[in-house]
């Protein structure tokens, strides 16, 4: 925490750094005005310096007696944020403490965007792709395999069938075959011949 003490002449603006160089922090902002000064009133506000630098006039808050707020920085790019006191009146003895807690910014849960998948997505993504691809491709060569049997099968029965009907019609066909006529030599005896006589021969 740290704390320091100003005083105001009724004139000039007092301009008290808030969270140095912290990024992002949550910080817890008292004001105590002195014990002769705490009825009067004064001005606060809050502002970045950027804001300061170019002109934008802050919104003030009108305050008697003790102050207290917490601002809280969890995004964006680094601001220097600054405390605004000022009063018509001038105060002899005022009290700033600043307690300031800072947040690491990788602690800092970003809000959900857009964003696109990170690696270890996209791979898995792609997995999951090549499986379904693999998947699918396997029933396709089931699908293909199943039709060449179904084709060959038909094919095969089809010539088995018709050789079976060839083959009951090559059985059963007599063929016509003309059978050579032989002509046989018929010796007739001649008219004038004498037919020769049968003789005994005996042996003793």
């Amino acid at each position: 925490m740290t704390s320091r003490k100003i005083s105001l002449d009724g004139t000039h603006q007092q301009l008290i750094e808030i969270n140095s160089e912290a990024k992002y922090f949550e910080a817890n902002i008292t004001v105590i005005p002195s014990e002769a000064d705490k009825e009067k009133t004064y001005e606060i506000g809050i502002i970045t310096q950027e804001k300061l630098d170019a002109g934008v006039v802050p919104k003030m808050a009108s305050i008697s007696g003790k102050f207290s707020k917490t601002i809280k920085v969890t995004e964006g790019d680094y601001q220097s944020y600054c405390l605004i006191i000022k009063s018509s009146e001038p105060f002899t003895d005022m009290d700033i403490q600043i307690n300031i807690d800072e947040f690491v910014e990788q602690n800092i849960e970003p809000e959900p965007t857009n964003a696109p998948p990170s690696m270890d997505a996209t791979h898995a993504m792609m997995q999951d792709a090549i499986k379904q691809r693999e998947g699918g491709n396997k029933m396709l060569k089931y699908i293909i395999g199943a039709l060449i049997i179904l084709v060959g099968g038909f094919f095969l029965y089809h010539f088995w069938k018709s050789k079976k009907i060839e083959t009951k019609q090559v059985g059963t066909e007599i063929p016509n075959v003309e059978q050579p006529v032989v002509e046989l030599p018929v010796e007739l005896p001649s008219l004038g011949a004498k037919q020769p006589s049968k003789s005994t021969f005996s042996f003793y």
